[in-house]
């Protein structure tokens, strides 16, 4: 029968290197979801701040052109941007399937 002080030390042993591997997998996770606060990211922040308080602005002084014609208007554009942007990548990213198969034909 086992001692109790050894099935102790066996887990103490092993304990280290599954913490480090936990904290690795942790500082990956981590370092996958970071905001880049000075990118596209923070860009788009300050976008929305920026119009939340143009659209508020209108909205407390009764202005009909920022709510009537601009705030549709940006709508519309981004909407179709990312819409645009979404489909160039679905387009580069078929385009890149093709390729590799059509040069491994051509060897």
């Amino acid at each position: 029968m086992k001692d109790i002080n050894d099935m102790t030390d066996n887990t103490a042993n092993h304990a280290p290197e599954l913490e480090t591997e936990e904290q690795l997998a942790i500082a990956k996770h981590k370092e996958e979801i970071k905001v880049e606060w000075f990118g596209v990211d923070g860009a788009l922040i300050l976008l929305y701040v920026a119009l939340a308080c143009f659209y508020g602005y209108g909205m407390l002084n009764r202005v009909d052109f920022i709510i009537g014609y601009f705030a549709p208007g940006v709508a519309i554009t981004i909407t179709s941007a990312v819409f645009l942007k979404y489909c160039t990548e679905v387009f580069a990213f078929a385009t890149k399937r093709k390729k590799p198969e059509s040069s491994s034909k051509q060897n």
